[in-house]
């Protein structure tokens, strides 16, 4: 099976991305696929605060899918060279700000890209700002590669 690379993405911070991807790396974990999710919100460290949370309260290591913390700069080449084919999915873990240095160039290599939302004005607002980055910035790399994208959006 080749390698499916999946995140829960949003240019706004709270928006739930966190907690969805670790639910649905969690839920695919425990089917019995192999699963590793890239924490790229290197300074929040949310995902890393999850994971100590579990092995402080003793969790099976068993259950836990892998999670390592790569600047998002740096992904394209290691996914590339070391982890596309090793893992069912690899899930993206992103901060609320999309201008970091590397976000676009990790952006193009999703195969399944959902972008949680409110219906408040700021969630719309970024939202749309999201969408014109993606069409912009991410699109018209991945036609040029004939990479397919599924892209699912408000909730």
């Amino acid at each position: 099976m080749e390698t499916k690379i999946i995140s829960f993405c949003h240019g706004k911070g709270g928006s739930g991305k966190t907690t969805l991807n670790n639910l649905l790396a969690s839920y695919l974990h425990l089917l019995g696929y192999k699963v590793l999710v890239v924490d790229f919100d290197i300074g929040q460290g949310s995902l890393l605060d999850l994971r100590q949370m579990d092995i402080d309260e003793a969790v099976d290591q068993n259950l836990l899918y892998k999670l390592v913390s790569i600047d998002p700069v740096d992904f394209p080449k290691i996914f590339e060279d070391d982890l596309n084919g090793e893992y069912d999915f690899v899930f993206l873990d992103y901060p609320g700000n999309l201008m970091q240095p590397g976000v676009i160039s990790s952006i193009t290599t999703i195969d399944y890209l959902f972008v949680p939302t409110g219906f408040d004005v700021n969630d719309l607002t970024a939202f749309r700002r999201f969408v014109r980055l993606y069409t912009e910035q991410v699109k018209p790399i991945r036609d040029r590669a004939k990479m397919n994208t599924v892209f699912k959006g408000v909730w």
